[in-house]
């Protein structure tokens, strides 16, 4: 595909890349048009703007997949989780690779998910881009990096079990950092008072977010859940990487 007007095309990205959608870019780069008085911006709609996206992700998955064909790349890791946004559920994958001696932590993709986040359902999408992506992955995927939860890490049925089937290596299993404080933050505190303030403070907690009276005294403010608890791992951990070696 050859792109004639350069101008247009790189500000599309530059405004997708920072949040926009394509109707807002569009109707910000129609407003520099009008400003600036330049003919080169015309014409300009969300559908050209799709099609842009869609050359840019088609380019990069060509590269990254160039980068993995090559001879001198033995091996790479793949790191992927699961969310969900205004109600849809999307799967990331995030591919590591050392490329000249220099490990390079490159994102791959992120789908929108179907379905139940069963083993079965995960394997299935992570096979299928990783198939279009690079047919022979299977001889050079050697780690997998994943968060705790039994889906991805049961010894039988878990995502990396069934994955390293697929593979003709030994798979190394990676556990992100904040999952791994995690299991020793649950560990120690479950052993305070034999379990009892552990017990205590989750149901002073859960009490505390069911008094509408004291929350309306508070001006809204709420107790935090307990999922909050990833926000503060991530905190813990910028300390850590500042603080600690």
């Amino acid at each position: 595909m050859t792109i004639k007007n350069l101008l247009r095309f790189w500000l599309a990205i530059d405004y997708t890349s920072s949040g926009f959608c394509f109707w807002q870019t569009t109707t910000i780069i129609e407003q520099h048009r009008v400003r600036m008085k330049n003919l080169k911006l015309m014409g300009l709609n969300d559908h050209m703007v799709s099609q842009f996206i869609h050359v840019l992700v088609a380019t990069n998955l060509y590269m990254i997949s160039e980068i993995m064909s090559q001879p001198r790349v033995f091996a790479f890791s793949i790191a992927c989780d699961g969310s969900t946004h205004y109600e849809s559920s999307y799967f990331d994958i995030r591919i590591l690779v050392g490329i000249n001696g220099v490990l390079h932590n490159l994102h791959l993709v992120i789908v929108l998910f179907y379905g139940c986040h069963t083993t079965v359902n995960i394997l299935a999408l992570i096979v299928k881009i990783l198939d279009v992506l690079f047919l022979m992955w299977r001889d050079k995927l050697n780690s997998v990096s994943n968060n705790g939860d039994n889906t991805m890490t049961g010894r039988h049925g878990g995502f990396v079990t069934l994955l390293e089937k697929e593979v003709t290596n030994n798979i190394l299993r990676v556990w992100c950092a904040p999952h791994q404080m995690d299991i020793v933050i649950k560990k120690v505190t479950k052993a305070m008072m034999d379990g009892l303030f552990y017990k205590i403070a989750h149901a002073f907690l859960v009490h505390l977010r069911t008094r509408p009276n004291l929350i309306m005294e508070m001006d809204g403010a709420k107790c935090p859940k307990d999922t909050m608890w990833w926000v503060v791992f991530g905190k813990m951990l910028k300390w850590f990487l500042h603080h600690r070696r």
